[in-house]
């Protein structure tokens, strides 16, 4: 939880610069991955190229900025390690302390569920403004469906996503379309469905994104 051991790529925007319209994305990374994959399959680069394409959105609220933090986040970080990764960001001047859009592919799901397990309202609300969960299976160990009530009190919106191989992962984006009303892909690939689909996976969350921005607002 040292700030100092926290390892991460940044593009995009500082804390400083940032303007009510403006987006901030968060990727973690799943078990036998490391904020490397992320740059390795140009997923974070071409999140802050098509995030920041003035043509794929509707800005007649204003201009935004989209940037994009890759963390090496360890696997095994509950909520409290996720806040301290936040805060630590905030502190540098990386993150500017609102609530950001989450992605959590496979096992890094486990700093959200945790949150969801304690009904940890603060914390959701104040780092999380879309949660963006790829295959995270921590969310089957959740038997209790109303627990995911705590979203849409929240007003935070999921998108789920799976690979069309990766049965698992289809049992997950099924159970949070089903008890959080959030909204389901698949895309072609196994468990690590973004490294299979980088571009669609890329486009996808522009997409939602772009979707959502007059509710976010």
């Amino acid at each position: 939880k040292d700030k100092k051991t926290l390892a991460y790529y940044h593009c995009g925007s500082g804390a400083g610069d940032k303007s009510e319209n403006d987006i901030e994305i968060i990727l973690l990374h799943g078990a036998a991955f490391t904020k490397e994959n992320w740059i390795q399959s140009e997923i974070f680069q071409n999140l802050c190229i098509k995030g920041n394409d003035k043509n794929s959105y509707n800005n007649s609220d204003g201009e935004r900025n989209v940037s994009v933090s890759a963390l090496d986040l360890s696997v095994g970080a509950d909520g409290a390690g996720l806040e301290s990764a936040f805060d630590a960001l905030v502190e540098e001047g990386v993150l500017s302390g609102n609530p950001a859009i989450v992605v959590t592919p496979s096992a890094s799901g486990r700093s959200i569920v945790s949150l969801v397990a304690e009904g940890n309202t603060e914390v959701l609300k104040k780092v999380v403004r879309v949660w963006m969960p790829v295959a995270s299976f921590a969310v089957i160990g959740i038997k209790d469906d109303a627990s995911f009530n705590i979203f849409s009190e929240l007003n935070i919106p999921i998108l789920a996503m799976n690979g069309d191989k990766d049965t698992k992962g289809k049992a997950v984006t099924k159970k949070l379309v089903d008890v959080a009303d959030a909204k389901g892909v698949e895309m072609e690939g196994g468990h690590p469905c973004y490294l299979d689909s980088p571009t669609y996976f890329v486009d996808v969350i522009i997409s939602f994104i772009n979707g959502l921005k007059s509710d976010l607002s």
